[in-house]
């Protein structure tokens, strides 16, 4: 059956997760938190598209260069969101958009609970491994180039 109205969409991710009242608020925003640990936000966006984000680190987590290049360099291996940056903070966020005009009930279930598997990993093992990596090797650069530099 084809989603006639964003409403109709809140309706039926709410269905799925056995809430049968979901509305969105004023904003078009509402929330979700799955296992009691795991908080997942919804923006609506427009008139098709529904935006699930789930929030990744601390939210003072330092962002320096290295940090975002290696959230770049992470996207092009992400199947169903992208890793970003809150507008007007420094929280970083995984998050993925369905348009609702290309699912119909099933599949838009599906695909929201496929960005939400992804971002799940993300926010439990992956962010935590991308920042210590780029920790690694930053606290490593300078040792390599004075010892390379030594004669």
């Amino acid at each position: 059956m084809k989603i006639r109205s964003m409403h109709d969409a809140v309706q039926i991710i709410g269905r799925a997760v056995g809430v049968s009242d979901l509305a969105a608020n004023a904003a078009g925003a509402f929330e979700l938190v799955f296992f009691d640990q795991l908080p997942v936000y919804f923006q609506i966006v427009g008139d098709t598209e529904v935006e699930v984000q789930l929030r990744l680190g601390d939210e003072g987590t330092r962002l320096s260069v290295a940090v975002m290049q290696a959230m770049l360099a992470a996207n092009l291996d992400l199947r169903q969101g992208r890793l970003a940056v809150e507008p007007g903070g420094d929280r970083v966020v995984y998050c993925g958009r369905v348009n609702i005009a290309q699912e119909d009930e099933r599949s838009l279930v599906s695909s929201v609970m496929a960005i939400i598997r992804e971002g799940a990993d993300w926010r439990l093992q992956r962010f935590n491994a991308l920042m210590d990596t780029v920790a690694a090797s930053q606290s490593t650069a300078h040792v390599m180039s004075e010892t390379l530099l030594r004669v």
